[in-house]
C-alpha cells in the first residue's frame, strides 16, 4: 500500500480554512425574522393586527394563550383565550436585538413566526376564566407588543455571503496549496542576477 507523505506545517492552513467553509455554509443560506417592538400599543394597532390576520399570543409572566375572535370597545380589549399549539411555544422567547433564524421548507416550515403578535400584560389581567375562555382586556395594561416580521438584510446576506465567500475561500486555500507545493518542490525559483 502506498504511504500518503503529509506535510504537519502545510495540513494545518488546509484545516482551518474547510473548517471556516463547513462552518459559513452551516451558518448561511437561512431565513431570519427580527422583533419590533411597540411600547404603546393602542386599539388601531390591534385592528391593524386583526386586519391582517396575525396570530395574536397573549403573554402574563411564564404563560402564554392565543387571543382569538378579537373585538375591541372603546378602550377594552376582548376574545377569547386558548391553549397555544405546540408548534407555536418554539418562538415564545425571542432575542429582541439580534436575527432570528426559522425554517422555510417543506417540512418543518416555520414561515407561520412571521404571523406572530405578542401582547404583554400586566400581572393582575388573567385571572382562570377557562370555563368560558372569554377575556377582557384594558388596553393601558398591555405593557408592550412584540411583532415579528422577516430581517431581509439579514436573509439576504446569509445567501449571499457563502455565493462569494465560499469561492473566493476555495480559490485561496487552492491558491496557497498550489503555491506551497511549488515552493516546497522547487519548482519556482527566481535568480537574481
Amino acid at each position: 500500500m502506498k504511504k500518503i507523505k503529509t506535510y504537519p506545517g502545510k495540513i494545518q492552513p488546509v484545516s482551518i480554512a474547510f473548517a471556516l467553509l463547513l462552518s459559513c455554509s452551516l451558518q448561511s443560506c437561512m431565513y431570519y425574522y427580527k422583533v419590533q417592538t411597540v411600547s404603546k400599543v393602542t386599539p388601531q394597532e390591534v385592528k391593524k393586527y386583526d386586519s391582517l390576520k396575525k396570530y395574536i399570543i397573549v403573554h402574563q409572566k411564564d404563560k402564554a394563550w392565543h387571543l382569538s375572535q378579537a373585538l375591541i370597545s372603546e378602550n377594552t380589549l376582548y376574545g377569547k383565550l386558548y391553549v397555544l399549539p405546540e408548534n407555536r411555544y418554539k418562538f415564545l422567547t425571542t432575542k429582541p436585538t439580534r436575527g432570528n433564524r426559522y425554517i422555510k421548507k417543506k417540512e418543518p416550515n416555520e414561515l407561520y413566526v412571521l404571523e406572530e403578535v405578542h401582547l404583554y400584560v400586566s400581572d393582575s389581567v388573567i385571572q382562570e376564566q377557562f370555563d368560558t375562555g372569554a377575556i377582557k382586556i384594558a388596553f393601558p395594561k398591555i405593557q408592550h407588543a412584540e411583532v415579528y416580521v422577516k430581517a431581509k438584510g439579514r436573509t439576504n446576506t446569509s445567501w449571499l455571503v457563502p455565493g462569494i465567500g465560499g469561492p473566493l475561500l476555495v480559490g485561496g486555500v487552492v491558491g496557497a496549496i498550489t503555491a506551497s507545493y511549488i515552493n516546497s518542490n522547487g519548482l519556482f525559483k527566481i535568480s537574481m542576477h
